[in-house]
C-alpha cells in the first residue's frame, strides 16, 4: 500500500508540472495575485461540480412550473394512448425489436390468427410505446433555450468593454500574467456547471441518435473549460464559449414552435438557426479562432503541452460542427422539398425514424476522427503519466546522443511499449469478450450465413471503430514524434490495417474482420510484455513472456490465421462474393498479411537464435536501440 500510495504522490506532482501546464520559465509560484493581476486557482473550477446539482434543480423548476402548463394549455398530453396487451407479440417485439423480418411477422400473424397488417400495426403502436411525449421533449428543449439565452445574454455583457471580444490578438497579450475579473469569472463556473448538469442528465433524459456525439461535445467543453482556466487561457476560452451559444437560442426555439406544432414560427426559427450556425460555427470559429489559436498565438507566445491540448480540442468540436452541418442539411434539403421542416436529426429521439445508410456511414466516420483524437489524448497522457514516471524511477533516461541522431530515445521506446501493451491487451481482451456469444466464434461458416444482409451489433460496431481509431492515432503520432529508420515501413502498415478493416467495413465482412483483429492481438501482448520487462532489467521475465510471445505467434499468426480463416475463406465462402473488386482486393491484402508474417518470422526465428547461442534478447532494435548500429539489424523492427 505504502507504494501505491507514494506512486500516487509521484504521479499526482507529476501531473501538476508547470513544464505541461504553463510556458517555460513559469512556474505555478509566478500565479500569486498582486494589486493589479488577479489569476485563476484551480480549486474555483472545482466548485460548478457542486453547482450542477442547483442547475439540475433549476432546471425542474422551470421545466415543471412554465413549460409544462405551457403544453398543457396548448394541448399536449403527459401520457399517450396503451397499445392491447398481447403476451407473444411482446416477447418477440423484445427479443427482435421493430426491426422483425417478414417471414417472423407472417408466422406471428397464423399464430394469433390475424392478418399481416394487424400485426405490422401492433410493432408501429409499440414502438410509440418507447418514445417520448411531444410534452417531455417541449420541457427539456424550454429548459435549453432559457439556459442558452441567459448564457448570450450574460456572456455578450460581460464581454462587451473587454479588449479581446474586438481584436483577438489581445487573447495573448502579457500572457500569463493576465488578471481575471469577476464577470468573467462568474461567465466560466456558470458555463461549467451548465455543462455537468448536461452531462449528467444525458442519462435520463431523451435518448437521442447522436447521443454519443452530444457526450463527446460536453466533455469536450468541459475539459477545454478546465484546461483554459487552470492555464489562465480565459480570453481565448470565453471567446469558444460565447460562438457555441448563438445558434443554440433559434434551434431550441424552433424545437418549441415544432413541438406546439407552430409551423411558420418553426421554420422561421431554423432559417434564422441555419443563419447563425453557417456564420458563427463553421466561419467565425474555424476561420478566426481556430486560425488565430494555431497560427497567431505561436508568434506572442512560446507554446506547451497543455495549450497544444486545448489545440486539438478545438479541432473535436469542429469535426463534431461538420457531422451536425449534414444532418442540418438535410433537414434543410426536406424542408425546401416539402414546405416545411420535418424533424431534427440532432434532436430526435432514437426511435423517431430509420437512419438512411448514408448518414449512418457519414456519422460513422465522423466519429471514428473525432474517437482518433481522443485515443491520441489517452495515449499521451497514459505514456506521461504512468510510463514514463515508471521508466525514470527504473533508471531508463533520454539519451542526448541518440536524440541528436532525431531517433528516440531508450525511455521513449519504453513509453511506447507500454502503450502498446495496453491496448493490444485492451482490445484482446475486449475482442474476446464480444465474441464468446457470437456463434461465428466457435464456427467461422456463420461468418458467411445471410451475407450481405448481415445485422452488425452494437458491441461489435464499438470494437471495431474503436480498433480503426487506435490505428489511425498511431499515424498521428507518427508524424508528431521523432522519425525512425522504419518510418515508412510502419506507416504503410498502419495504412494497410485501416484499409482492411475499411473494406471488411463497407462489404459487411466484418465478422470475418473480428476474428482476424483478435488473432493478430494476442501475440503483440507478449512481445510488448517482454520488452518491457528487458527495460526494466527483468531478464527471466523477458525470456517467458518472449517465449510465449513465440509460442502465440506461431499458433495465431501461423497457424489460426492461414489455416482456419484464409482456408475458409477460399473452400467455404459463398463463390458469388469473390466477383466483387472490393472482396478481391481485400483477400489479396490478407495473403499480403501473410506473406509480412512469414517475413516476420523469419526475423523472429534470428531473435531466438541470438536467445540459445548467446543466451539473452539483444536483437530487438526498436525496444534497445543503443545496443544495434549495423544497418542489417534495423530489419528487425518489423517484428512487431
Amino acid at each position: 500500500m505504502s507504494i501505491i500510495t507514494q506512486y500516487s504522490s509521484y504521479a499526482w506532482v507529476k501531473f501538476w508540472t508547470p513544464s505541461f501546464w504553463l510556458p517555460s520559465n513559469i512556474t505555478w509560484s509566478d500565479f500569486k495575485d498582486t494589486e493589479d493581476v488577479v489569476y485563476p486557482k484551480f480549486q474555483e473550477i472545482c466548485y460548478p461540480v457542486a453547482y450542477s446539482i442547483i442547475v439540475v434543480f433549476v432546471r425542474l423548476i422551470i421545466e415543471r412550473c412554465i413549460f409544462l402548463p405551457w403544453g398543457l394549455r396548448r394541448g399536449l398530453k403527459q401520457t399517450k394512448k396503451k397499445v392491447a396487451k398481447n403476451v407473444l407479440l411482446e416477447e418477440a417485439y423484445k427479443q427482435g425489436g421493430s426491426d422483425l423480418p417478414h417471414s417472423k411477422i407472417t408466422g406471428l400473424a397464423k399464430q394469433l390468427d390475424w392478418s399481416v397488417r394487424q400485426v405490422e400495426q401492433w410493432i408501429r403502436h409499440r414502438k410509440q410505446q418507447n418514445k417520448p411525449s411531444a410534452l417531455v421533449k417541449l420541457t427539456e428543449s424550454g429548459w435549453r433555450f432559457t439556459y442558452y439565452s441567459f448564457a448570450v445574454c450574460y456572456g455578450l455583457w460581460a464581454l462587451w468593454d473587454k479588449p479581446w471580444f474586438w481584436n483577438i490578438d489581445e487573447c495573448w497579450t502579457n500572457y500569463p500574467h493576465q488578471t481575471v475579473s469577476w464577470d468573467i469569472r462568474l461567465y466560466y463556473v456558470f458555463q461549467l456547471s451548465c455543462y455537468w448538469s448536461m452531462l449528467f442528465s444525458q442519462f435520463v433524459d431523451v435518448k437521442r441518435k447522436d447521443f454519443l456525439e452530444m457526450f463527446i461535445h460536453h466533455l469536450t467543453t468541459i475539459l477545454l473549460i478546465i484546461f483554459s482556466y487552470t492555464c489562465n487561457l480565459i480570453r481565448g476560452g470565453s471567446l469558444v464559449l460565447i460562438i457555441h451559444d448563438f445558434s443554440d437560442v433559434f434551434m431550441e426555439a424552433a424545437k418549441i414552435f415544432k413541438y406546439i406544432k407552430w409551423q411558420r414560427g418553426c421554420d422561421t426559427c431554423f432559417g434564422l438557426f441555419f443563419i447563425v450556425w453557417t456564420v458563427t460555427r463553421l466561419m467565425i470559429f474555424p476561420g478566426y479562432l481556430i486560425k488565430n489559436f494555431w497560427l497567431t498565438a505561436p508568434n506572442f507566445m512560446p507554446m506547451f503541452p497543455a495549450y497544444n491540448a486545448l489545440k486539438y480540442l478545438v479541432v473535436v468540436l469542429f469535426l463534431l460542427h461538420i457531422m451536425w452541418t449534414y444532418f442540418i442539411l438535410k433537414i434543410l434539403k426536406r424542408a425546401l422539398l416539402s414546405g416545411k421542416t420535418e424533424r431534427d436529426s440532432r434532436s430526435s429521439s432514437s426511435e423517431a425514424s430509420a437512419t438512411e445508410d448514408t448518414s449512418d456511414q457519414t456519422a460513422s466516420s465522423v466519429r471514428l476522427l473525432v474517437l482518433s483524437v481522443i485515443v491520441t489524448f489517452v495515449r499521451s497522457s497514459i505514456e506521461s503519466y504512468f510510463w514514463e514516471p515508471l521508466g525514470i524511477r527504473n533508471g531508463i533516461q533520454s539519451s542526448k546522443a541518440i536524440e541528436e541522431k532525431n531517433q528516440p530515445s531508450e525511455l521513449q521506446y519504453f513509453k511506447e511499449c507500454g502503450w502498446r501493451f495496453v491496448h493490444h491487451t485492451t482490445l484482446f481482451v475486449i475482442g474476446i469478450f464480444i465474441l464468446l456469444d457470437k456463434p461465428w466464434l466457435w464456427n467461422i461458416d456463420e461468418c458467411w450465413t445471410n451475407l450481405p444482409n448481415q445485422m452488425i451489433s452494437a458491441e461489435v460496431w464499438w470494437y471495431y471503430i474503436i480498433n480503426l481509431s487506435v490505428y489511425m492515432s498511431h499515424i498521428y503520432t507518427q508524424m508528431l514524434h521523432r522519425k525512425r529508420k522504419d518510418f515508412v515501413e510502419m506507416f504503410i502498415h498502419h495504412v494497410v490495417t485501416i484499409l482492411l478493416m475499411a473494406l471488411s467495413w463497407v462489404s459487411n465482412t466484418v465478422r470475418i474482420g473480428t476474428l482476424v483483429l483478435v488473432v493478430h492481438d494476442s501475440a503483440d501482448i507478449f512481445m510488448e510484455a517482454a520488452r518491457i520487462a528487458k527495460f526494466l532489467k527483468y531478464p527471466r521475465i523477458c525470456n517467458l513472456c518472449f517465449g510465449l510471445f513465440f509460442i502465440s505467434w506461431i499458433v495465431s499468426r501461423l497457424g489460426i490465421f492461414p489455416f482456419h480463416i484464409l482456408k475458409n475463406i477460399w473452400f467455404d465462402a459463398p463463390i458469388e462474393m469473390f466477383g466483387s473488386p472490393i472482396i478481391s482486393s481485400l483477400i489479396l491484402l490478407l495473403h499480403i498479411l501473410l506473406g509480412l508474417h512469414l517475413f516476420w518470422t523469419y526475423l523472429i526465428l534470428r531473435i531466438l537464435y541470438s536467445f540459445l547461442v548467446l543466451g539473452k534478447l539483444e536483437d530487438d532494435s526498436r525496444s534497445t536501440p543503443t545496443e544495434l548500429v549495423e544497418d542489417h539489424n534495423s530489419n528487425v523492427k518489423k517484428a512487431n
